[in-house]
């Protein structure tokens, strides 16, 4: 992909964009321009990347240029109904003079009418939202109206597209209105849904291939269905590469595939070098993994970048929450003030600032000014979820994150929420069944394996648990839950090797066979050679100890104090008391019964170990 071609092609598409009022799409394709860096400055004639559909519009006349001029004006100032009529009455005369007005007028024409209905709808929706309690929000905020010009944009727009007048712009407006009046016939007609659907796929991926540039088709096409077919990856593919690329990494983070979505972000960064839209999907999938540290990084480079910037940025609180940064937290919140204090992005900002100085109740009502704002801002549905269960009202939470899967069912933290909410309530089903739906959306999260073993353990069904904890070990458990949940259940089960090994895990530590350790020489080690008679194995196994006597093994929580104690009397039933008095030793400095009984353990390997040389001297004289 040549750079100077695809610049040109932003270009093009920024003012084919704005000329349409299409913002949003207007905004990504100015910066992924911008993203281009040096080589976006070696200009091209624009006529060679302007689309051979694009190009069919006639040359305006004046009047008609006029017009839309005016119109353009009152729909930039939100007066939306003004700027339909205006182009109504160019429709009326083009009728009779039987002249047929450009793909540009007509779009603005029928999407001023589509936005005036949405500017109708906002204000039902903040009638009904302006009253009431905080639960009553809750309920209200769910309500939402229709948009009362969707049955005349539909008869219009279907008229045109039966005439096949839409160009990759009308056609995109056309699938949004398919789109919503199929959500409002849901409940009717099964089979109209289908049609809906169906229709409303295939006239956006015709627009797309009409028109690749409109990241807002490419964004509805995502909100329908992030499936597509083998034809239809054909025909995204061949319409512009890199945009398809661009949508498939949107994709592939929206369902939680990280790894796909790096490489593809990767790679398309060769071409965009100083993309802020990348570098935020980069620092997103890092949030993802859970990789704290170098998403931190990347939203600090993206908020140097773009000092300015509120998309996205409510995920950097997150971050700086989970790593409880309370400073950078304040400075973060400060900074979001200043840029735009009435901003949903805002107010989750100074939700999480709040909450991380356990000040819930403040923090509740900004993350519901985020809703008054943005209704549908998910992540303050799932904030406030997760405020309520710190402040034990559990029923509200429910609520809260049912309202969140409600307005994406791939939300894991809402699913992964009502598990918790209901496992508070000691509803171990409800509990299994929605923390399956968790981890069908992220299986490789040891958190959510742990949290479903648990469940699986209070109805005592220990294989199904056995096996979540398993899953989890094989996740990257890097905070030691899921073995030291194997390592009790083994031990309960009898099975005292294995309990070992996976307290072994839990401390980590590890065993490793002997033949293995001469290649391992540059990090000082205690090593301690491990064999008895029940041990099947031909190479005898090596239990490989920080240096010192056992200094380093954590010691920072109750569980990890129980595996050092029950490894301790694991190996002095063995017989091997040098490894027993390692982890007997970690735990004198301790308070707790765990101390007293290692001191015990001592004890008693001290009075074997005379007896054993008492016998031997006794054996010796005679």
């Amino acid at each position: 992909m040549d750079p100077a071609v695809i610049a040109a092609q932003l270009r093009v598409a920024v003012g084919d964009l704005r000329a349409r009022g299409l913002n949003k799409a207007t905004q990504f394709a100015a910066e992924l321009l911008l993203g281009i860096g040096e080589a976006a400055a070696c200009r091209e004639s624009s006529s060679k990347s302007r689309n051979d559909d694009d190009s069919s519009d006639e040359a305006e006349d004046w009047a008609e240029a006029d017009r839309y001029e005016a119109a353009k004006a009152c729909f930039d100032m939100g007066e939306y109904l003004r700027a339909h009529h205006l182009l109504s009455i160019c429709t009326e005369r083009d009728v009779g003079s039987c002249r047929r007005l450009t793909h540009k007028t007509h779009f603005l024409r029928n999407y001023s009418l589509f936005m005036a209905g949405e500017k109708a709808k906002e204000e039902m929706d903040l009638v009904i939202n302006v009253t009431g309690s905080s639960k009553e929000l809750d309920r209200n905020l769910h309500r939402q109206g229709t948009n009362p010009h969707l049955k005349e944009l539909y008869l219009s727009l279907s008229s045109a597209y039966q005439q096949n007048l839409l160009d990759g712009f009308g056609l995109y407006l056309y699938a949004v209105v398919l789109k919503r009046l199929g959500y409002s016939t849901s409940s009717t007609s099964e089979s109209g849904v289908l049609t809906f659907d169906v229709a409303t796929r295939f006239i956006l991926v015709e627009s797309i291939r009409l028109y690749p540039w409109n990241w807002s088709a490419w964004m509805e096409l995502a909100a329908h269905s992030p499936f597509t077919s083998n034809e239809e990856e054909i025909i995204l593919a061949t319409s512009c590469s890199w945009m398809f690329q661009l949508f498939q990494a949107h994709v592939l983070l929206d369902q939680q595939q990280n790894d796909g979505a790096r490489v593809l972000l990767t790679g398309l960064e060769e071409h965009f070098p100083r993309s802020t839209y990348l570098l935020a999907q980069q620092a997103l999938t890092s949030y993802h993994i859970r990789d704290f540290d170098l998403s931190q990084e990347q939203f600090e480079r993206l908020a140097a970048q773009d000092p300015h910037r509120m998309e996205n940025m409510d995920v950097y609180s997150n971050v700086l929450y989970v790593k409880e940064n309370k400073t950078e937290l304040s400075r973060l919140a400060h900074r979001a003030i200043k840029v735009e204090k009435y901003r949903p992005e805002t107010c989750c900002i100074i939700g999480n600032y709040y909450s991380i100085k356990n000040k819930h109740d403040r923090a509740i009502i900004y993350f519901h000014r985020a809703l008054k704002l943005d209704p549908h801002f998910l992540s303050a549905w799932t904030l406030i979820g997760h405020e309520y269960i710190e402040m034990k009202n559990t029923s509200a939470a429910v609520e809260a994150y049912r309202h969140a899967v409600d307005l994406n069912a791939r939300d894991y933290r809402a699913w992964y929420g009502l598990g918790q909410a209901y496992e508070i309530l000691n509803m171990n089903l409800y509990s299994i069944y929605y923390y399956r739906k968790s981890v069908a959306i992220r299986p490789y999260d040891a958190r959510m394996w742990c949290a479903l073993g648990g469940c699986y353990e209070k109805l005592d069904k220990i294989e199904e648990a056995l096996t979540c904890f398993h899953r989890a070990v094989n996740n990257q458990d890097r905070e030691g839950i899921a073995s030291y949940h194997l390592g009790r259940l083994y031990a309960v089960r009898g099975q005292q090797h294995d309990a070992a090994m996976y307290y072994q895990l839990h401390l980590g530590l590890q065993s490793t066979p002997a033949s293995l350790l001469s290649h391992d020489l540059d990090t000082p080690k205690r090593v301690i050679t491990t064999h008895d008679e029940h041990d099947t194995k031909d190479e005898r196994e090596v239990l490989v100890l920080p240096s010192g006597s056992g200094g380093n093994i954590r010691l920072d929580t109750p569980q990890a104090m129980a595996a050092i104690l029950f490894l301790g009397n694991f190996y002095k039933q063995l017989g091997r008391f040098p490894e027993a008095t390692i982890f007997c030793n970690c735990l004198l400095d301790m308070q707790g019964p765990e101390r007293e009984e290692a001191k015990a353990l001592l004890r008693e390997m001290h009075s074997l170990e005379a007896n054993c040389m008492q016998n031997a001297s006794n054996a010796g004289e005679k």
